[in-house]
């Protein structure tokens, strides 16, 4: 059941690790045939399990996926028909639950990096091409196993064809207002959302779950936004603040 959660900074979106996820259609954006930057501002509550960020999902055999594994470990992985075509991990963890946390992962010619607020956090090469998956972008499932976030999503971010730098992601988390994504190469900024923008407690279906600006980025298919799947409530808590 997703969550409405407000936070002394702003609210965010919990999923609960069940069932909770939010998709947007499929587009050519999420395919990462060049150089890319996936980014967003996160909060797990239990870490030692996979948990979800964002990726593409065709079907449990095609996929690829932003992720925390069981270790604490950011992943970046993809399949193609069943098969791990491109798979590396950050260099350490150390992330503690319920704390907010900026991550992103960047791809530079076959060389991938990680990054944590800001700092990096390892790298590793695969020249593997990427694959052109037919599915929608989804947060908070991991697509081969099922197993479903349990935590609070903020904000999401996809540049496409750009690296951004480390001052730039820098930028990103040193940022205590959202929006910041915006002001960072706009113009190949090809998914940007944040989530529960209005955090007063009202369900967490439409507008009211997700500001979706991609469209202001030429996004291929119009009308992308995100879609909340379960029986998503409202309610007032207390959320994690940030920074």
């Amino acid at each position: 059941m997703l969550l409405l959660i407000p936070s002394v900074a702003f609210a965010g979106l919990e999923h609960d690790g069940t069932d909770d996820l939010v998709s947007y259609a499929d587009s050519t954006d999420w395919f990462f045939s060049g150089n890319f930057t996936v980014w967003a501002r996160v909060e797990v509550f239990t870490f030692g399990t996979r948990q979800a960020i964002l990726g593409q999902r065709e079907d449990a055999n095609n996929n690829w996926q932003f992720y925390f594994d069981d270790q604490n470990l950011l992943i970046f992985r993809e399949f193609d028909a069943a098969a791990i075509t491109i798979s590396g991990a950050s260099s350490s963890g150390g992330f503690i639950a319920r704390t907010v946390y900026d991550v992103a992962v960047t791809k530079t010619g076959s060389t991938y990096a990680f990054y944590k607020d800001g700092e990096a956090l390892g790298t590793f090469t695969d020249a593997t091409g990427a694959v052109n998956h037919a599915g929608t972008l989804e947060t908070g499932r991991v697509p081969w196993t099922g197993q479903f976030m349990n935590g609070v999503l903020y904000e999401t971010a996809i540049w496409k064809g750009t690296t951004l730098s480390i001052q730039q992601i820098r930028q990103l988390s040193n940022s205590d207002t959202r929006y910041m994504p915006l002001q960072v190469s706009p113009a190949t900024l090809k998914h940007y959302a944040v989530y529960n923008e209005f955090g007063d407690g009202r369900s967490a279906s439409g507008t009211d779950a997700i500001k979706d600006y991609s469209s202001r980025y030429d996004v291929a298919v119009p009308g992308n936004h995100g879609d909340v799947t379960s029986a998503p409530v409202g309610r007032a808590g207390k959320g994690q603040s940030y920074p």
